[in-house]
């Protein structure tokens, strides 16, 4: 492993003006999106979240919030914000109210103003991730390859769509996910727990890396108390982030996204099968870890590689399509040019995500009025009959497949590339 992490030539080179012209490429795509496409599912929550603040019914006071409590802490500093500044929050919509069935989801609409806060928020996340992905892969492999995955990351048409238009928090979740493994790179096992704590409560899709770090803890020391630094600190920080939401009483409405699709009601996305599936994959990374632990399995990219594939196995099962969000970094963290078909997927992914977006997602600006709201409104009727013959479900369970299966043409290609030398 290279140490290129502390040099001062980190930014030589002109390395510092080509992240500048990336940063400012990707802020200016960002922006540009994110003010005529407004997906509205999910913010209208945050809508009415942001309004149970104003009432002081704080996070689970009254009904809308139905997830772990991180995102909900973030969303009280950006009400607070929008408060200060005097944003004003929305409006309920009449004529959103579907068969005569009212409907937060469908009847609270965000401002411009609100919803581009949020989304502000989601860039200064989307570049914080670009550059702890620069960190990585200049500590791992060097700068050309940290300023590779910087670049592919920020300027990812699927990342800019997930944060500028379909606005969930997805990127908070691999930020801290991407700071654990930082940390635990750096062999500072307790900052890895405090973060992998916090990524697995904004969401738990980073289980498996979580649970593969426990082996790649102990394969980088040999030491059962460096690892239960590690472990230790995963259990409080999660414990502590979640004692407010026990002591109120608020631990049902906390874990509603969970027990609501365990139900039949999350059948049609297939969360029920994801469900069967995770015992097995939480076991395959145990047994991943024991492995790593036994055999001193300390490099990253074997760590990465595993954490890929068994992640990808959860993702074949269509979800929503912001969940395959997580297997972006993962790709971009494997050195080689094995990752160029899963990336190529991922372009394949934004077509298909923002036909599908725009569709519903030009009504806020529409709405408003705004600077050509008619051409907008036109251009989108023009994807309407395309969209409803695009099949979204085989494309995602192929992007999982071909995610999956990069790992293993990465060690394919790596192997002939040694036999050759």
């Amino acid at each position: 492993m290279t140490d290129h992490l502390c040099q001062r030539d980190c930014f030589t080179d002109g390395f510092v003006w080509k992240i500048a012209v990336v940063i400012v490429i990707g802020i200016m795509i960002r922006y540009t999106l994110g003010l005529f496409f407004t997906y509205p599912t999910d913010v209208n929550y945050w809508v009415i979240i942001s309004e149970n603040f104003f009432s002081d019914e704080g996070l689970y006071g009254l009904p809308g919030y139905y997830y772990t409590p991180v995102w909900g802490y973030m969303l009280a500093v950006l009400t607070w914000i929008a408060g200060m500044i005097g944003i004003p929050l929305g409006e309920y919509v009449p004529e959103l109210v579907r068969e005569g069935i009212l409907m937060d989801w469908n009847t609270a609409m965000p401002s411009i103003e609100y919803a581009m806060l949020i989304k502000t928020f989601l860039f200064i996340v989307d570049l914080l991730i670009a550059f702890v992905l620069y960190r990585i892969g200049t500590y791992v492999y060097g700068r050309r390859h940290g300023f590779l995955m910087f670049t592919i990351w920020f300027l990812c048409p699927f990342t800019i769509i997930v944060s500028s238009i379909r606005m969930m928090f997805e990127n908070v979740e691999i930020l801290f996910l991407l700071l654990a493994l930082l940390m635990m790179i750096q062999k500072r096992p307790a900052l890895a727990g405090i973060m992998m704590g916090i990524s697995l409560l904004v969401k738990p899709y980073g289980l498996f890396p979580g649970l593969l770090m426990i082996g790649f803890a102990y394969a980088q020391s040999g030491s059962v108390n460096y690892t239960l630094r590690y472990v230790l600190m995963t259990v409080v920080t999660g414990f502590l982030i979640m004692l407010p939401v026990i002591v109120s009483g608020n631990l049902e409405e906390a874990m509603i996204w969970l027990s609501s699709r365990s139900s039949g009601a999350g059948s049609g996305s297939g969360y029920n099968m994801t469900l069967y599936l995770m015992p097995v994959l939480v076991v395959l990374s145990l047994i991943g870890a024991l492995i790593f632990a036994k055999k001193e399995i300390d490099d990253v990219p074997t760590l990465i590689g595993t954490s890929l594939v068994i992640t990808s196995m959860m993702l074949l099962v269509p979800g929503n399509i912001q969940y395959y969000l997580l297997l972006l970094p993962m790709i971009l963290l494997i050195p080689s040019r094995a990752i160029v078909p899963a990336v190529l997927m991922f372009l394949i992914l934004s077509i298909f995500a923002f036909i599908s977006y725009s569709t519903w997602s030009s009504y806020l600006y529409v709405h408003e009025g705004l600077w050509g709201s008619d051409s907008l409104k036109t251009f989108v009727s023009y994807l309407y009959p395309i969209d409803s013959r695009l099949a979204y479900n085989p494309l995602k369970t192929i992007t999982a497949a071909i995610a999956l299966a990069t790992p293993f043409i990465h060690a394919y290609l790596w192997r002939v590339s040694d036999a050759h030398s």
